[in-house]
């Protein structure tokens, strides 16, 4: 199968590194020196103290035939798909959405004429240490769900192996529920408080900000099972105790953050439902405040 993936940062090279071992994957770039990087020494994956070197071919975006590919994932930021959606929507083939947040979902309708939709979540922990060589920090699993109806994409394709492990989820809508509650927990405060994803729950005042965010997020989202939900997320914070989050990263390396597609998101629902979050949107202000010195 031929593969596609849009966007050069930890994402997109973790999930182009693990698919080119059973795929033709064409990764694409938003610098000409990334994509001659790429070309010219392949892609350097490290995972558990292992460097595993791929082969894959790079091109800087848009290019001119994106609708060769049988997939193409798109693995930019959200504030980043505006640029990107013109380029897609002629393409004629199978889209894969893994954003975080829920702004994206606004694009699928336009896209949905002449593309098979799909969406997924990524709970894997990647850091990016080069143009072309991405770590495995935290070991999880991609859940994809299909947006448009009886689509003919076999998603076990996309199942490479045990380190990399791909999940078909039913309702894209709760699927993606699901981890805007996470994002929402643990991004903004490990990028407001800059400790990591585990540290959230050993600092007591962390703590007490976390209990009081779960409440304003669930509350806005009218989460039912809250309980399971919470330990759901500090399952997550444990799991990936020592990394930090792609917020807190976004924010060191002077880069913009997802905060406006996690919080601001929320905040405009709990806006339009007359519901008060006070902690949400301080710490919506505080990234905000963050951004604006980078």
């Amino acid at each position: 199968m031929k593969v596609g993936v849009v966007g050069g940062g930890a994402v997109g090279l973790l999930i182009a590194s693990y698919l080119s071992e059973k795929h033709i994957v064409t990764i694409y770039t938003r610098t000409e020196e990334q994509s001659k990087e790429i070309n010219r020494n392949g892609l350097r994956l490290e995972v558990d103290r292992k460097v595993i070197n791929r082969e894959v071919h790079a091109e800087i975006f848009p290019p001119q035939h994106i609708g060769q590919n049988d997939l193409v994932i798109i693995a930019v930021k959200q504030y980043q798909l505006q640029t990107i959606i013109p380029t897609l929507i002629n393409a004629h083939t199978n889209l894969l959405f893994v954003q975080n947040g829920m702004g994206h979902v606004q694009y699928f309708n336009q896209l949905s004429k002449n593309n098979q939709i799909f969406v997924g979540v990524v709970e894997h922990g990647a850091l990016k240490d080069h143009s072309n060589s991405v770590i495995h920090t935290g070991k999880g699993v991609i859940k994809v769900a299909s947006y448009s109806e009886n689509s003919s994409l076999d998603l076990s394709l996309i199942q490479v192996n045990e380190l990399f492990p791909v999940l078909y989820e039913k309702d894209y809508k709760a699927m993606l529920t699901n981890k805007l509650v996470v994002n929402a927990m643990i991004n903004p405060l490990t990028a407001v408080l800059e400790v990591t994803n585990g540290e959230v729950l050993i600092n007591e005042s962390c703590l007490t900000l976390f209990e009081g965010l779960f409440e304003e997020v669930t509350n806005i989202l009218s989460i039912e099972n809250k309980e399971e939900m919470k330990e759901h997320v500090k399952q997550i914070c444990k799991k990936t105790a020592k990394n930090r989050s792609s917020m807190l990263c976004d924010l060191a390396e002077g880069r913009m953050t997802e905060v406006d597609a996690i919080l601001g998101y929320l905040l405009t629902v709990a806006e339009n439902e007359k519901i008060a979050a006070p902690i949400m949107r301080t710490l919506y202000l505080l990234v905000k405040g963050k951004e604006a010195k980078v």
